[in-house]
């Protein structure tokens, strides 16, 4: 007859404690509840310490009197770094290719129409503080059969 030992005081707490802390781990690894958005017409004003948004750039327009090329690289640009023309505003887009968050790889030349192509960082503090603009100009943008986002 097999004889079973029988784990009392701490040392019956310390596979308890071990699960529970591989339970609490896999608890955080989980999917994160889906986000509640706005309604479409409503969308909240972002909260940042720099200037506030104007529109969409277009058009590459001379900085303003006073500007100076601070890092020496002949861009002008603002007292946050942000520089107030684009090179390559109104060009054609150049080649490239880039991983996709599914695992993909995504290439410039599948692009085939008018496509927005938001680029942002989460450390970004402007990115994440236009966020809801560009949650509405996606939802926009998918309305219209002939654009992309």
């Amino acid at each position: 007859m097999a004889r079973s030992r029988q784990m009392t005081g701490v040392a019956a707490m310390k596979p308890a404690a071990l699960i529970l802390a591989a339970a609490l781990a896999l608890c955080a690894c989980g999917p994160a509840a889906a986000p509640s958005s706005p309604p479409a017409e409503e969308v909240p004003a972002p909260e940042t310490d720099g200037p506030k948004a104007q529109g969409f750039i277009t058009a590459n327009t001379a900085p303003p009197e006073g500007a100076a090329d601070t890092k020496g690289d002949g861009v002008f640009r603002d007292d946050y770094g942000r520089p107030f023309q684009y090179g390559l505003l109104g060009q054609k887009l150049p080649e490239f290719t880039a991983p996709t968050s599914d695992g993909g790889t995504f290439s410039s030349s599948d692009i085939n129409r008018w496509t927005v192509i938001d680029v942002w960082g989460a450390w970004c503090s402007d990115c994440v503080a236009d966020g809801p603009y560009v949650d509405a100009l996606a939802r926009a943008i998918a309305q219209d059969p002939d654009l992309d986002f």
